[in-house]
C-alpha cells in the first residue's frame, strides 16, 4: 500500500520550537526535495512504461508536496505570522531547478501554502475560479544553474578521488564484487561501476512501491542485499565534506547572505523556498559536517529559521519538522556562528 509521509500537526511542531516566548521569527528558508516520482531511467533488459514518462512527479508526489505546503501555512502564516494570509509578491520568493518534477513540486507546495480562497478578487468575485492564487516560480537552464545543479563530470571525479580511494570502501567493494556482477548479469544490465547497481536498486524500489513486477532475473532473495548496498554507497558518497561543499557550498553562501540581508533590512522577503533534489539536501548536511545515513524521503524539507530576541539573533534548523543540531553549533545557533560557518565553506 502506498502511504503519504505523515505531516506533524501544528501542536507537535510548536512543542519542537524550544524558543524564547519573546523571540520573533523574522526570516525562513526551506530546501525541499521533489515528491514521489517515476524512475529516471529504464532498465534496458526489462523496461516498464510509465504513463507520464520518466522522472515525472506522480499523483502521490503532488499530494506529498501539497501536505507539506499545508504544514508550512500552519507554521509560517497561522502560528508565527511571518507571511500574510494572502500572497504578497514582496514576502516570498521561489527558486526551482529546471526539471519538471521540481517545478511541479513547488507548484503543489504553494497550493497548500496559499490554498483556494486566498486569491485576489475583482470586486466581489474571485479573479480566478475558487480563489486560486498563481505564484511565480523562478528557474534557470541546467547549464547556467550554479546554485542548485552541479557538474556531473566533476562530481564523478570527486567520487573517484574522495570516495573510491578510501581503503574501507575498496575493501567493501572487493567483498561485494561477485554479488554485484551476479545482480548485473541476472538483470542483464551493464556493470561499469557500483553506480550501475545503485541505479538498478532505485528503479526496483519504485517498482515495489507501485506493486509492479521485479526486473526479470532479480529474485526476492536478492533484494535485501541490493538495498543494503545502495544505502551504504549513498552514505559513502556524501560522507566527505568536500563533496558536500561541491554540491551545496554556493547555496549555503547564498542562504547566509539572504539571512544577513534580512537582519540588515535590505530585503522585504520573509521566506525563500528552494525546490530541488535529494542530492541538494545530502550536500548541505555533508557540507555542514552531519552526513545523512538515510536518503531524504520524497518531499523532505530542511529549513533554517532566523529569530530575533531582545539582545541578539539566532538560527534554528529543522529537518522534516524536527529541530536538529549541527555538531559545530548549539541547538539555537548564534547568527554570527551560523553565518561564519556557511561562508567559510568552499
Amino acid at each position: 500500500m502506498i502511504r503519504i509521509r505523515k505531516i506533524l500537526p501544528i501542536a507537535v511542531l510548536s512543542s519542537l520550537l524550544s524558543t524564547s516566548p519573546a523571540a520573533q521569527l523574522i526570516y525562513a528558508v526551506s530546501l525541499i526535495r521533489h515528491g514521489d516520482r517515476t524512475p529516471t531511467r529504464y532498465i534496458s533488459s526489462d523496461p516498464l512504461q510509465w504513463r507520464q514518462g520518466l522522472g515525472q512527479l506522480t499523483p502521490l508526489g503532488m499530494r506529498q508536496e501539497y501536505e507539506l505546503g499545508k504544514q508550512l501555512r500552519q507554521r509560517l502564516v497561522n502560528h508565527f505570522h511571518l507571511l500574510p494570509a494572502s500572497y504578497q509578491r514582496t514576502s516570498i520568493n521561489i527558486r526551482s531547478t529546471d526539471v519538471d518534477r521540481t517545478l511541479m513540486s513547488a507548484t503543489c507546495l504553494l497550493y497548500g501554502l496559499y490554498p483556494l480562497g486566498s486569491g485576489p478578487r475583482i470586486g466581489k468575485q474571485y479573479a480566478l475560479p475558487q480563489g486560486f492564487q498563481p505564484i511565480p516560480i523562478h528557474t534557470v537552464e541546467r547549464s547556467s544553474d550554479h546554485l542548485l545543479k552541479h557538474d556531473r563530470h566533476k562530481f564523478n571525479q570527486l567520487i573517484r578521488t574522495k570516495v573510491l580511494t578510501n581503503p574501507s570502501v575498496q575493501k567493501k567493494l572487493k567483498h561485494d564484487d561477485k554479488f554485484l556482477h551476479q545482480v548485473a548479469e541476472a538483470a542483464k544490465v551493464p556493470f561499469h561501476s557500483p553506480k550501475d547497481i545503485y541505479r538498478l536498486a532505485v528503479n526496483i524500489r519504485i517498482r515495489l512501491l507501485y506493486q509492479r513486477p521485479l526486473p526479470k532475473g532479480i529474485t526476492p532473495s536478492m533484494l535485501k542485499k541490493i538495498f543494503k548496498f545502495q544505502q551504504w554507497l549513498h552514505f559513502q558518497v556524501f560522507k566527505p565534506q568536500a563533496i558536500g561543499v561541491f554540491i551545496s557550498g554556493e547555496l549555503l553562501h547564498t542562504i547566509a547572505n539572504h539571512i544577513q540581508d534580512a537582519v540588515d533590512h535590505k530585503t522585504k522577503i520573509k521566506y525563500q523556498l528552494y525546490s530541488a533534489h535529494d542530492t541538494n539536501i545530502l550536500g548541505v548536511f555533508s557540507a555542514l559536517q552531519m552526513p545523512l545515513k538515510d536518503n531524504p524521503p520524497y518531499a523532505a524539507e530542511l529549513r533554517f529559521e532566523l529569530y530575533k530576541n531582545k539582545t541578539d539573533f539566532y538560527v534554528n534548523s529543522y529537518y522534516n519538522g524536527k529541530l536538529i543540531k549541527f555538531p559545530w553549533c548549539e541547538k539555537h545557533c548564534s547568527l554570527d556562528k551560523f553565518r561564519r560557518t556557511l561562508l567559510s565553506l568552499g
